[in-house]
């Protein structure tokens, strides 16, 4: 055909390797080596793949397109620019679930499976340890026999969610790992997948000298695994695993039960500053309900709000990890097969809902629907939790009111 004619003259004859990208948020990745191979200036992703080029990348997105629109404005002008790559071996595909590529793909192998920054919109290490376990494993299933798995991850990300080990569970051997600089790509920027904002933004600036650097772990079918060509530190301050704390701070390692407490201590103390130069000690402010301390009163309000006051029956989250748990209202657990989390033999969230806590939060759907609050939500645990608060303040509110003359 015209266009595998075209093909061929650009790459000089030679045969291309496919290369799968998933996960690439606004698009602006792959539209950076797209452009990168249209110049024939492969020695970026040639480094980062551990192959010579040149490539057909198949660029996909989690994101349906009118989600993705919605999420990245920006997407109205790279989306059309990456079409124009066509001739170049770049193709777009939406709707591509990371960890069911045989799914997607049946009977197809890719020379490599690269995915930048995997993340699901919510602050959990064992959720991502089980997320990439259950992405590596897929992405086996599509590699050809020299085949690569290319993962990118903040540094410390790598040693918080194991990915070595994940690797390991499923056959793969890790082969490289080497610094990766996003600035080097041009126009590729960082996006969170559940805003649509970077992860290099201005608060990051304010606080760190430079963007907070990454590493790139590249990964094979076998092998034997070569010296770092750069070594990550190991976290300081980072809890034992515990069966009562599931949730850890990434910033400063402090853990909590439940997943409110670390979203609401990341913003009061890591982005708003709210307590000046933070500390866990000198805590003396004890529940009314229970023997919780906190830090200072209105830490307090917050914890009575969520646990005693209003609907407490919200459903605790699912017990990530914990492998020690055998029985749980009449129902068993057995370990995923796959990434080893136990999973609740209760029919209706078992596997399913495992599965389904390993996809990437995508929109904001559930009104609060308390007064004139306008905040949304993705999951109904989440939403029940604010309306006890909303709920409770226009309780006070009005009782604060002047009575009518």
């Amino acid at each position: 055909s015209a266009t595998v004619s075209v093909l061929y003259c650009v790459c000089g004859g030679r045969t291309m390797k496919s290369v799968l990208i998933v996960g690439d948020g606004n698009f602006s990745f792959s539209l950076s080596v797209g452009k990168l191979q249209e110049k024939g200036d492969l020695e970026l992703i040639e480094g980062l793949l551990g192959m010579k080029g040149p490539f057909e990348f198949l660029c996909t997105s989690f994101d349906k397109r009118e989600q993705l629109l919605g999420k990245y404005p920006e997407c109205e002008k790279i989306l059309p620019a990456l079409e124009k790559l066509s001739r170049v071996g770049v193709r777009v595909e939406h709707g591509i679930n990371a960890w069911e590529l045989e799914s997607h793909y049946p009977g197809r192998l890719f020379d490599a499976v690269l995915w930048n920054h995997p993340h699901l919109g919510t602050e959990n290490f064992n959720l991502h340890r089980f997320l990439l376990c259950h992405f590596m494993h897929s992405a086996k299933t599509v590699l050809s026999p020299t085949g690569v798995v290319s993962i990118s991850v903040l540094e410390g990300q790598s040693v918080r969610w194991e990915v070595p080990t994940q690797g390991e569970k499923v056959g793969l051997t890790l082969a490289q790992r080497s610094p990766f600089l996003p600035s080097r790509y041009p126009g590729y920027e960082t996006r969170r997948n559940r805003t649509g904002g970077s992860f290099q933004n201005s608060h990051t600036q304010d606080h760190h000298h430079d963007a907070l650097p990454s590493v790139s772990l590249l990964f094979s079918k076998g092998g034997v695994e070569k010296k770092p060509e750069v070594e990550e530190a190991e976290p300081s301050a980072i809890p034992k695993k515990s069966v009562e704390l599931n949730f850890f701070c990434e910033i400063c390692g402090k853990g909590f039960k439940k997943k409110q407490g670390v979203d609401t201590h990341h913003k009061q103390v890591h982005v708003y500053k709210k307590y000046g130069d933070w500390t866990i000690e000198g805590k003396d402010l004890k529940c009314s309900h229970c023997d919780r301390v906190f830090h200072d009163e209105e830490a307090r309000w917050q914890h009575e709000v969520a646990s005693h006051l209003g609907d407490t029956n919200i459903p605790h989250p699912s017990r990530e990890g914990d492998e020690t748990v055998q029985e749980s209202g009449g129902y068993g657990y057995f370990p995923c097969e796959v990434c080893g989390m136990s999973v609740s033999k209760h029919p209706d969230w078992g596997m399913p809902a495992h599965l389904e806590s390993l996809k990437p939060i995508v929109g904001l759907e559930l009104p609060c629907g308390v007064g004139d609050c306008p905040k949304l939500f993705i999951e109904q645990r989440a939403l029940r939790q604010h309306r006890n608060f909303c709920r409770l303040k226009a309780q006070e509110e009005q009782q604060q009111q002047p009575p009518a003359p």
